[in-house]
């Protein structure tokens, strides 16, 4: 397949592995009477162009109605042509990892600071990196002063953002494991 029709149809894109076959399928096009009423269609689509255009007066020179019929059964042509459904199946050897897109929602909402019980302070300090897990003892959890005005100013961003940095949960480099991860803002 050549160069340009892969970038067209996004083939470019895949990784991986090298492209063994490429077939062109058309959904609605399953049995030999749907394929029948498509060139039906098609024939029909065709000659009600010619039948309009040559029914065009006179003031439109012979070459410029030509042009206006071929550009109108390309463009109906193309109409049909997804109305059929098209399908490309791509069979590639190889192996690739699948992709998984991390989302992190920047919205004016994830500024909002939350009011925290017990469990979500040593959660939210973890996160923010202020405090281990092992700090918290029953619950409770004691801060210096300076890290505990920092947790109190944390957004939700803030911790979204933790949750994604931090080194020993290592939720990015644990999906980037097993997929192709891509973090989008």
């Amino acid at each position: 397949m050549s160069w340009w029709l892969a970038k067209l149809l996004g083939m470019e894109q895949l990784e991986g592995g090298e492209v063994e076959s490429a077939r062109l399928s058309f959904a609605n096009l399953q049995t030999p009477y749907h394929v029948l009423a498509f060139l039906a269609a098609e024939a029909m689509l065709i000659w009600a162009v010619i039948f309009f255009y040559r029914r065009e007066p006179a003031y439109c020179p012979r070459r410029r109605k030509a042009a206006m019929a071929a550009a109108r059964i390309l463009g109906l042509n193309i109409l049909l042509l997804i109305l059929a459904g098209p399908i490309l199946e791509i069979v590639k050897s190889g192996m690739s990892k699948n992709k998984v897109a991390v989302l992190l929602d920047v919205s004016e909402s994830m500024n909002f600071r939350d009011a925290a019980g017990p469990g979500e302070r040593l959660r939210s300090a973890y996160l923010l990196g202020l405090a281990d897990i092992a700090s918290g003892s029953g619950g409770e959890l004691r801060l210096p002063p300076e890290k505990e005005r920092e947790m109190a100013g944390a957004s939700r961003l803030d911790l979204a953002r933790g949750l994604l940095r931090h080194r020993k949960i290592g939720l990015i480099e644990k999906l980037k494991d097993k997929y192709d991860v891509e973090v989008l803002v």
